[in-house]
């Protein structure tokens, strides 16, 4: 405690300049300077409070008890900040004390002093009075509130029991002398004088303030008052009861973190979260769903129905509101659905339904689970499963073919040298020039199936690039393909087979090279661009070529899948750059739209 109050005197200028402006007495401020040093100094069994100085400055009883009040209030704050709560209650019954024996008393006034006179002496009274006073008794002392009486100056003449328990103060307290404003925190007095001073005010009820327990414990209250007039009509004092708003804020307090916790998990979920009402039109979403749906706020898809999400009609959709709203079931599907606002959604949605207080459905709670990267890597490893697959035919089928052709060959070259007719060594050449051609098939098709054989090392995949445009630059050149580089700098080295990697990157080149032919831009461009972060190079290439469907898209890096015209090629070319990117624990994504050209772009881990 000691510590607590030595802490006063440190801030006691802080402490006098608040409480003088509180009072409104900024010519007082050096007086409560050295007041706050003597409360800092104060002992339990100490004499009395000096406030002779403040007695010189001629105010009078009335805003000196205004003054030390809000002196006390400082000085309470101050405690609470400081103070452990262990040692803060007696730290504040001692600061009280020495402040409660200092501040001057009013007496009460005649008729309400006359009153708590009956009230204290029931031996006195009359029988009929005596009854009249212990059935009050029992009221007051049967409510859990409580319930008070002042004069119209604020003097305390009752309060029930539960009223002392709530502020902390004894029977003594009151019969000593006991203001209003010995418990209204600081910030409530001027709303409380005001009602005073204004009988009419007393009606206007309830409303709450704040208290001090005698503790300094804040304690909220709701506050009920009625004006007490005398025989005549006069307004004398007031009449209030109190009611206790701890447990209630609380209870506030608890219900405002849940919801702030709800609306914190709500908004930062990972799942796009939606409700509806009974006719399934959205009335709340997070900004997942937002996103999903391609609007930039949440607010843009309240007032829409499920129904009208998408571009088009769904009748799943249509379906599983119906069964889940009708029927009061919960549905799980998977969508791919073109929204209004373009994005397409590929969602797995939970329709739940919402129920009010008779069991009846009120209103859905969607879910929806983005399935994007899970679709993307179940073509992936699609993908890589066909290649798997079709490289282990390949070879076989390859090797297969290399046993008779070895012995075409040779026997062809064999009877070109016994043979002299010139028809028949025809034949024979034409018999060596197919032969040739059907063992460089197989030669591709070996070289197919059998990748990644090569030693990798760090290598600068900017040079590699450079080289392998060298090698293709002659080609776009002719056909008029402007090439726009922009190579990142600081792009580290990453361990890969060269000859393999150029190898995907020709393809891929070659691949933009034949779109742009046939889109017949007067303005062709290749832009080929290069950049990392911490796990990945990213090597874009993008063309204003044809560009590519949906559906072409799905299939572009299948085997033997091909756009272009019989005997132009094999379909090979995409499918080869990207087993070689996947043996290098890397990916190719392609992004399209018909007609407006395409970007491929090669992540190869660092």
């Amino acid at each position: 405690m000691r510590e607590c109050l030595d802490v006063l005197g440190l801030q006691a200028a802080q402490i006098a300049a608040d409480a003088a402006e509180t009072a409104d007495v900024d010519e007082l401020e050096d007086i409560l300077v050295d007041l706050v040093h003597a409360l800092a100094e104060a002992r339990p069994d100490g004499p009395p409070l000096d406030i002779s100085a403040l007695e010189r400055a001629g105010i009078d009883s009335p805003r000196m008890a205004r003054v030390l009040r809000a002196v006390e209030a400082e000085c309470i704050e101050n405690l609470r900040v400081v103070c452990e709560r262990k040692t803060f209650p007696d730290t504040v019954l001692t600061l009280r004390d020495m402040i409660r024996r200092a501040i001057p008393r009013q007496p009460l006034m005649p008729w309400c002093a006359a009153l708590a006179e009956m009230l204290s002496t029931e031996e006195a009274l009359a029988p009929e009075q005596s009854r009249i006073l212990r059935f009050f008794d029992h009221v007051t002392s049967t409510t859990h509130d409580m319930v008070y009486a002042h004069d119209i100056n604020g003097n305390m003449f009752f309060v029930n029991d539960a009223g002392l328990r709530l502020i902390k103060f004894s029977r003594e307290d009151l019969f000593d002398g006991m203001s209003v404003y010995d418990f209204v925190v600081q910030e409530y007095v001027d709303l409380v004088e005001a009602r005073l001073e204004s009988p009419g005010a007393l009606l206007r009820v309830p409303y709450s303030i704040e208290i001090y327990a005698k503790d300094g414990e804040r304690v909220p209250i709701e506050i009920d008052t009625k004006p007490l007039q005398s025989e005549t009509g006069e307004v004398v004092g007031v009449v209030g009861i109190a009611r206790d708003l701890r447990l209630e804020r609380r209870l506030q307090d608890e219900i405002q973190r849940s919801n702030a916790h709800l609306e914190h998990i709500v908004s930062h979920a990972p799942l796009g979260i939606l409700t509806t009402d009974e006719d399934a039109v959205i009335r709340d979403a997070n900004a997942a769903a937002a996103s999903l749906c391609g609007v930039a706020e949440p607010n843009a898809l309240i007032g829409l129905s499920l129904y009208s999400l998408g571009e088009h009609e769904d009748d799943a959709i249509y379906s599983s509101v119906a069964r889940a709203l009708d029927e009061g079931q919960e549905t799980r599907s998977r969508v791919t659905l073109k929204t209004r606002f373009g994005p397409v959604l590929n969602c797995d949605v939970v329709l739940a339904p919402l129920r009010g207080a008779p069991g009846a459905v009120t209103g859905l709670l969607v879910l929806l689970a983005d399935v994007s990267e899970q679709l993307e890597l179940q073509r992936n490893l699609a993908q890589a499963e066909k290649l798997s697959a079709l490289g282990q035919i390949v070879a076989g089928v390859a090797h297969e073919f290399n046993n008779p052709l070895t012995g075409i060959l040779g026997y062809t070259q064999y009877l070109l040298t016994a043979v002299e007719q010139p028809k028949a060594r025809g034949r024979l050449e034409q018999i060596m020039e197919e032969a040739q051609r059907c063992r460089r098939l197989v030669q591709n098709l070996l070289s197919f199936a059998d990748r990644g054989q090569s030693e990798k090392a760090p290598y600068n995949i900017n040079e590699l690039l450079r080289e392998v445009l060298a090698l293709y630059e002659y080609q776009l050149r002719v056909d008029r393909v402007e090439t726009r580089l922009n190579l990142d700098p600081d792009l580290p080295n990453v361990s890969v087979a060269p000859q393999e990697v150029q190898r995907a990157f020709l393809n891929i080149i070659s691949n933009a090279h034949l779109a742009l032919n046939a889109a017949s831009r007067p303005e062709p461009i290749l832009a080929i661009r290069t950049s990392h972060d911490h796990e990945f190079a990213y090597i874009e290439f993008t063309d204003n070529g044809t560009g590519m469907s949906p559906e072409v898209a799905q299939r572009v890096f299948d085997p033997f899948f091909t756009t272009r015209r019989q005997g132009e090629g094999m379909g090979l070319g995409l499918s080869v750059a990207y087993g070689i990117v996947r043996e290098h624990g890397g990916r190719i994504l392609a992004r399209s739209e018909e007609g407006e050209g395409a970007t491929f772009t090669v992540q190869l881990p660092l």
